[in-house]
């Protein structure tokens, strides 16, 4: 394994979109959206957004991604709460879809993957990052590992999803055409931690087992 990191550029759309449909469902990242995700995840030549890549001779395959929305190139949308946040929403970036294929799991990828995202918001003026966790994923580990790296709960959304997938006519992996998968609106403040420090948190429970959402 011989993994590299680099920013997410149109080049890399074909790939990230197969990944995603693997790891998120068909259809969950599109074509729409990394045009969007390129847009509003660059500010003066700095790119939130990043993939990274097996470069071994016998691989050299996309492995992951994450798409960030760099802070100032955003909006909060109806299922975010600003006047909760403890910082100006114009210093928040927002953290979107992200997939690491399923053979090179528990390497740490996912981590790797939003450190850098944050390094590069935190250089264009980022305090935190927002997102929102999907409630059904196995075994609640999405809010859990959101909450293990220090990010705080801020509201809980009911069928956040159902009318982005309508809309979008993209089938949910737990529900099907009738999708009622609940949305916790999460923030993370930057601020220097002990990678190995535990994170007191209050579990969740989370419902029927499906891919990440962002």
């Amino acid at each position: 394994m011989d993994l590299h990191y680099y920013n997410l550029w149109s080049h890399d759309f074909m790939r990230i979109q197969m990944l995603s449909d693997l790891v998120n469902g068909k259809d969950a990242v599109s074509f729409a959206s990394l045009e969007e995700a390129l847009r509003r995840g660059i500010d003066q030549g700095l790119n939130c957004n990043y993939v990274v890549y097996d470069k071994s001779p016998d691989q050299n395959k996309l492995v992951g991604f994450r798409l960030t929305y760099a802070p100032g190139m955003w909006e909060p949308t109806k299922y975010h709460s600003p006047d909760k946040w403890k910082v100006d929403p114009i210093r928040v970036c927002r953290f979107n879809s992200v997939a690491v294929h399923p053979d090179y799991r528990l390497r740490g990828i996912g981590r790797q993957l939003m450190e850098k995202s944050i390094e590069t918001a935190k250089q264009l003026g980022a305090k935190a990052g927002v997102t929102h966790v999907w409630m059904e994923s196995p075994d609640n580990s999405a809010y859990e590992y959101w909450a293990r790296l220090g990010g705080e709960l801020v509201r809980i959304w009911p069928n956040k999803w159902a009318e982005e997938y309508k809309e979008r006519k993209v089938i949910c992996a737990a529900d099907g055409e009738n999708c009622a998968c609940t949305g916790a609106e999460m923030i993370l403040y930057f601020r220097e931690t002990d990678p190995e420090a535990k994170v007191n948190y209050i579990p969740i429970k989370g419902g029927p087992i499906g891919p990440y959402k962002g």
